[in-house]
């Protein structure tokens, strides 16, 4: 009896830097067959010359190359047009540490339990020993109609940021899944939206309130693991990283995507649940002017992250603090 067959779909998250590490682990980890397509968005040359190796050297993977840089779902369609015939499609970023057994045990749970979707344990660590803590264990999340009809999103990431427990959790069903990595059934694809209109970090909330309307089944298996190389965590960004990292949060992007979103699912402006994802996200952006600014400027850049601080401010206040030296130190994928 033939194994179901799988594609794999990666993609730039935020950092060019992690890729190397990355997909060479991906390539010697991963025992389970599969095809592999990846979406290279305006990468820099040595990591492009990387990417043109890889091709080269592996038959099964398919480079996708654009000379910008992508919003996620752009990515992910682009890798849709050119995929084959298959029976699941695992879509993963590029800054994943996949573990052995991680896609046996994803398919097995997706055949086993007539999962449409199944998203691994996300650990989190910086690449350099052994995950201690859960990034994410699937997401919980809800709905909730306010008195003027609008809608109010609440949600949870299920584990986060928890210790690793002394023993194994057991799979089970959950709301939605984050970006970092999830395998789908291919028949529902037809079904799904990767709306270009979104992009990060609100895609995971739009493809997992499609998931709960269409009714679903998505579950987790933790038996499956992989690690997702948490900037936070890791102190180092390439100099190529920095535009990336900034069109990917943007003020302008999280700005359109959440009036955009707030329009398709109406959720009420004032209260929408999303306001905490956009301060994560300033913050996320923040991160390499934060570590190389004096004590003075990181309580201003905290007091930016706030709704009641103009767009304008937060702007002119994170272009000062750009003019002095970033310090920027030797990634993982090195």
């Amino acid at each position: 009896m033939s194994l179901p067959s799988v594609a794999i779909v990666v993609l730039q998250r935020e950092r060019y830097s992690p890729t190397m590490a990355s997909l060479s682990r991906l390539m010697s980890a991963t025992r389970y067959p599969f095809h592999l397509i990846y979406v290279d968005g305006n990468s820099p040359k040595p990591i492009h010359q990387y990417l043109q190796r890889m091709a080269t050297r592996h038959l099964n993977l398919k480079l996708i190359r654009l000379e910008r840089h992508l919003r996620v779902n752009e990515a992910r369609n682009f890798a849709l047009a050119m995929l084959p015939e298959v029976d699941y499609v695992v879509f993963i970023d590029n800054d994943i540490l996949v573990e052995p057994g991680w896609l046996e045990q994803l398919v097995s749970c997706a055949e086993k339990k007539q999962a449409d979707v199944v998203t691994p344990l996300v650990l989190e660590g910086n690449g350099r020993g052994p995950a201690k803590q859960i990034h994410i264990a699937g997401l919980k999340m809800n709905l909730t109609t306010k008195t003027n009809g609008r809608q109010q999103l609440c949600q949870s990431q299920l584990l986060h940021r928890q210790p690793l427990p002394k023993h194994p959790l057991h799979r089970k069903s959950v709301d939605g899944v984050e970006a970092h990595c999830f395998l789908m059934r291919a028949a529902i694809l037809k079904a799904i939206n990767f709306d270009p209109l979104v992009d990060e970090p609100f895609s995971y909330i739009d493809l997992s309130l499609q998931l709960k309307e269409q009714e679903r089944r998505v579950l987790l298996e933790p038996a499956a693991q992989v690690t997702f190389l948490n900037p936070r965590l890791d102190p180092s960004f390439e100099p190529t990283d920095l535009p990336l990292y900034q069109f990917r949060w943007s003020d302008r992007s999280l700005k359109e995507t959440v009036g955009y979103l707030e329009r398709k699912w109406n959720l009420c402006p004032h209260y929408s649940g999303l306001t905490g994802v956009c301060r994560w996200a300033i913050a996320n952006r923040q991160l390499p002017i934060k570590r190389a600014a004096t004590a003075p400027w990181r309580f201003l850049l905290k007091g930016s992250k706030l709704s009641l601080c103009p767009e304008w401010m937060r702007a002119g206040l994170e272009l000062h603090l750009q003019r002095y030296p970033i310090q920027l130190s030797t990634g993982v994928s090195r």
